[in-house]
């Protein structure tokens, strides 16, 4: 096989893999483009994280911009 079928055929299974991904996952560019801040709150409601760790990344993403 030469160099150039052994790369479309890792970027073809790539691109499979993705698709069934994001099929699987409704919301998931909606989750993917969702704003930080949002998604840290997001995350807090949920009961994913605590209070001091929700805190934490609220500041890291302050200092950021």
């Amino acid at each position: 096989m030469s160099d150039l079928q052994s790369v479309l055929m890792f970027f073809g299974i790539v691109v499979i893999i993705f698709v069934l991904f994001l099929t699987k996952e409704k919301n998931f560019l909606k989750k993917f483009l969702e704003d930080p801040k949002k998604k840290v709150h997001r995350r807090y409601i949920n009961g994913e994280i605590s209070y001091e760790e929700y805190k934490r990344k609220m500041a890291h993403l302050e200092s950021c911009g």
